[in-house]
């Protein structure tokens, strides 16, 4: 038995309900940490860039490592000197994007051609929340779990009948 520092000891099995717990805690708690960090950076991220609209004018054919055929969308966007940039999408799809689709481009004005990407929630933010979540409801149930396993008395057992 382990004290808890108010004069209580910890039975046995709380003691070992608590070092399962401290793992969980953890690991969550570093899943939930590396979500919200993307989620801040891109958020931080989106903040300093401009959003436009572009078209897709292409798709170009790849292959992915499985030999699949995938398509890379070509996406025409405006610049702020108001020339026309072209993006090349990073992430192949089959089906690919149709010719005339309008996609959210975001890039830094400072460099329109070199920051450019496309943008949505899935694209941007959809692992970073599944991380985030992952991490965090263990997280959260480890600690209600070692708060209660903390707080529950430990019963005592009744004085047994002295016989005089």
């Amino acid at each position: 038995m382990s004290n808890t520092g108010n004069g209580r000891r910890l039975a046995t099995w709380q003691i070992i309900v608590l070092c399962v717990l401290a793992p969980i805690l953890l690991g969550g708690a570093a899943l939930l940490a590396v979500g919200l960090g993307g989620i801040v950076h891109y958020k931080s991220w989106e903040g300093d860039s401009v959003a436009v609209t572009g078209t897709v004018v292409a798709n170009k054919m790849g292959t992915s490592s499985e030999g699949n055929t995938l398509y890379y969308a070509l996406v025409e966007y405006p610049a702020p000197d108001g020339k026309t940039e072209q993006l090349t999408d990073s992430i192949g799809q089959f089906p690919g994007h149709d010719v005339g689709d309008k996609l959210t481009i975001r890039y830094k004005t400072d460099d329109p051609q070199g920051t450019a990407r496309i943008w949505s929630f899935v694209r941007v933010y959809l692992v970073w929340t599944i991380l985030a979540i992952v991490g965090g409801v263990p997280a959260v149930i480890a600690i209600v779990a070692a708060v209660l396993i903390l707080v529950i008395p430990r019963r005592r057992r009744p004085a047994s009948p002295r016989i005089a």
